[in-house]
């Protein structure tokens, strides 16, 4: 006997994110990129991000004859056993000492490929902090300061990562222009970015950068923040005839997944898009508004609204949490009681923002309970305290570290009583 999604929304979350990052892994959607290592006498490879040590490893088994070495540098707890590669943990959001140690290793590796040698770069989201070498005259402690503060002032991603180019000696292209003697660099990544922009995943080390250090100041100006006492020389130049660059996985493989995988339990699901920016309780409102319009019609299925993207939030309060979090905690004040309205939201790396958990889950059962217990959704917002809300509930949502980052997942089901899929 099938059971109904309403009756165990909790499971249905679990099973549709398994099913929508299954494509976005490293291990299914890097082989297919992988260019032909035998034009080369060996290959260096350098993999800087949350899925950095997946993607090595999915590379020496595709390779397993080939000479291989390198660095893999991921969050601290994304690591995995890889057999020629170096796995490095380092700082994410904020980077430290680790961070400058792993840059500065990685450069060498890149000035030290020959050229008969391949130099493979493999991207993923957090690459940015988890490699950070601050350029002549920033001292470490000013790049953290700016971009902690940038981070709570709720910057999106392309901002943080503008100023970081501008402030580093290896992102904007100076990785590439590192490996001068580099037969080819060949780039790989997967896209945590709104638009898939090579110059913005994870800094775009390989990629020369079309943004001038005077973007960079109207940013921080635009957040009230002190603008540091020099910037970068501008981004490096890099040889479209020695470098090439491709995108193998991206947010719009994971929501097709997704929408694949409910549409086989029964829902007419509605892909409100892939690219869905803005502050979280922003967005929840307008989502909250869409998905209220669907209720009041006459259905003859339940319908699910997918969306992708990357929200912010900005952070105003003492409380712990993550943009996915606060969403579905915008959409809980803005449900209310209603029946037949659930809501489900994650980072697809497997933790959003801070205190451990991936994202949120909402059902009017949940509603109903925080109700009983005297937990007001509008004033757990008010203090950013997301994280708290769904652990009274029992209704955080936990998963261990994907290797993978296609940025937000976000599922909400209008299902009136006696309307369910299976």
């Amino acid at each position: 006997m099938k059971t109904d999604i309403a009756d165990d929304w909790q499971a249905f979350c679990a099973s549709t994110f398994s099913a929508a990052i299954r494509p976005v892994l490293p291990k299914n959607c890097l082989p297919p990129f992988l260019p032909d290592p035998t034009a080369y006498r060996a290959v260096k490879l350098i993999a800087l991000g949350k899925g950095a040590a997946a993607m090595a490893r999915t590379v020496e088994q595709c390779w397993p004859d080939v000479a291989i070495t390198g660095i893999a540098v991921c969050r601290e707890g994304y690591g995995v056993q890889c057999d020629r590669v170096d796995v490095i943990e380092s700082a994410h959001p904020i980077p430290d000492e680790r961070s400058v140690a792993a840059a500065e290793r990685a450069l060498k590796v890149a000035a030290d490929t020959k050229p008969d040698e391949l130099l493979l770069v493999l991207l993923s989201g957090g690459g940015s902090s988890l490699a950070c070498l601050p350029s002549d005259g920033i001292t470490l402690e000013t790049k953290k300061q700016l971009i902690s503060s940038l981070l709570r002032a709720g910057a999106d991603i392309s901002e943080l990562n503008t100023v970081r180019k501008h402030l580093s000696a290896i992102k904007g292209g100076r990785l590439a222009a590192a490996a001068v003697n580099a037969g080819h660099i060949v780039t790989l990544a997967i896209s945590d970015v709104v638009g898939d922009d090579p110059g913005l995943i994870a800094s775009g080390p390989t990629q020369a950068d079309t943004s001038l250090w005077q973007d960079a100041q109207e940013i921080l100006d635009r957040y009230g923040l002190e603008r540091p006492r020099s910037w970068a020389d501008d981004c490096a130049f890099v040889e479209s005839n020695r470098s090439s660059f491709q995108i193998v996985a991206k947010a719009g493989d994971m929501l097709k997944a997704a929408e694949n995988y409910a549409e086989a339990l029964g829902f007419d699901v509605r892909n409100i898009g892939n690219d869905v920016v803005g502050e979280a309780k922003d967005v929840a409102e307008k989502h909250a508004a869409i998905a209220r319009s669907h209720l009041e019609k006459n259905m003859d299925k339940p319908i699910l609204l997918l969306s992708g993207g990357e929200l912010t939030a900005t952070v105003r309060g003492a409380g712990q949490g993550g943009p996915n979090q606060e969403y579905v905690l915008a959409l809980a004040a803005a449900f209310g009681s209603d029946d037949g309205l659930y809501a489900f939201a994650a980072d697809t790396d497997g933790m959003d923002g801070v205190g451990g958990a991936a994202g949120g889950i909402s059902t009017p059962q949940s509603r109903k309970l925080a109700i009983e217990k005297a937990v007001v959704p509008e004033a757990m917002l008010a203090e950013n305290d997301s994280l708290q809300y769904f652990k009274i509930l029992d209704s955080s949502f936990t998963v261990e570290p994907t290797m993978t980052n296609v940025n937000d997942f976000r599922m909400i089901a209008i299902m009136p009583q006696g309307l369910t899929a299976h």
